[in-house]
């Protein structure tokens, strides 16, 4: 049987048309002697941070691991974004694990329905920051580390990226993600989902939802995301410096490929280019920020990963 909690029964009932109390379930839960779904510890003391006052302003990310579909189900990831002056959802995706790939997602969709936020503020994840102590001789000279891939998406956005050294201290998509693990995960029973592909598709409708039973609005109107720039799909991708080969060729572990000739024919042998491999599988070889040669996507499923260093 599919367990619910109090006040997601308020709200289902509410949805056809009914009103009816939380308190009001709860009595007649206990009348009929059924434990709650969950039962709750005592709160600790925190001390509350005060939300963004304008929606976009900053945009929390984070990655749920969860059985989602279910406890004879594997478990998935459910890598998303979530305003923080409004509290709604913005974006999500079922990944097996918590991986690049899902964090790219999250943010192409998240940018394409909304824009760019200037602050994503999320977790020490080393899909975002480097955590290691290691510095290249160039990056001694620059003065700082290379960023990740991930990072690099976000510093051609012009998004600013904030890590959040405790769970406690990124507490609202903390606490979003206990809902979602308790509501979602109750609704796809009652739907009979089973798979992130008909997940993902319940998602739209559900965060409707979720906004009218949690969401609240901005303290201060208006929007701080901005339009989404040209050519997104060349920026959310993995980025290798190479030096092309003799024979007009530049590889990354597992792909190569081949340069046409440039302008008269000319070689591009031993010039520094940058390979691009994107998010759809697609590779891009730009040089002075000009595509010179691409090659399709693998065939099969694609996913975003890093091959060996930047």
């Amino acid at each position: 049987p599919v367990r619910l909690n109090d006040c997601h029964i308020r709200d289902l009932v509410a949805e056809q048309g009914l009103g009816v109390s939380a308190e009001t379930v709860r009595t007649i839960r206990r009348e009929l002697g059924l434990a709650p779904k969950r039962w709750r510890r005592p709160a600790r003391y925190h001390r509350r941070r005060e939300r963004e006052a304008q929606r976009g302003a900053m945009v929390q990310i984070d990655g749920s691991p969860y059985r989602w579909f279910g406890p004879d189900q594997p478990e998935y990831s459910l890598v998303g974004t979530l305003d923080d002056a409004s509290g709604e959802p913005l974006s999500a995706a079922f990944r097996p694990e918590e991986d690049l790939h899902g964090f790219t997602v999250a943010l192409r969709d998240l940018i394409t329905a909304h824009g760019v936020p200037p602050v994503l503020y999320g977790d020490r994840t080393g899909i975002a920051v480097r955590n290691d102590s290691h510095w290249s001789r160039e990056e001694e000279f620059a003065g700082r580390q290379h960023p990740t891939h991930f990072g690099a998406m976000l510093e051609e956005l012009g998004i600013r990226y904030i890590g959040a050294h405790s769970p406690e201290a990124k507490g609202r998509i903390e606490r979003s993600w206990q809902t979602f693990q308790d509501r979602l995960v109750a609704e796809f029973a009652l739907h009979g989902i089973t798979d992130p592909q008909a997940g993902e598709r319940f998602l739209p409708g559900f965060f409707a939802r979720y906004r009218g039973w949690f969401g609240q609005p901005p303290r201060a109107s208006g929007t701080a995301f901005r339009p989404a720039p040209r050519h997104l799909d060349r920026i959310l991708s993995c980025r290798y410096p190479r030096v092309v080969a003799r024979d007009n060729t530049v590889s990354i572990p597992g792909r190569r490929v081949q340069i046409p000739p440039g302008p008269r024919r000319a070689s591009w042998y031993r010039r520094q280019v940058e390979v691009r491999e994107l998010l759809d599988g697609r590779l891009l070889v730009l040089h002075e920020g000009r595509v010179i040669a691409e090659e399709a996507a693998p065939p099969g499923p694609f996913h975003l990963r890093p091959r060996g260093s930047q």
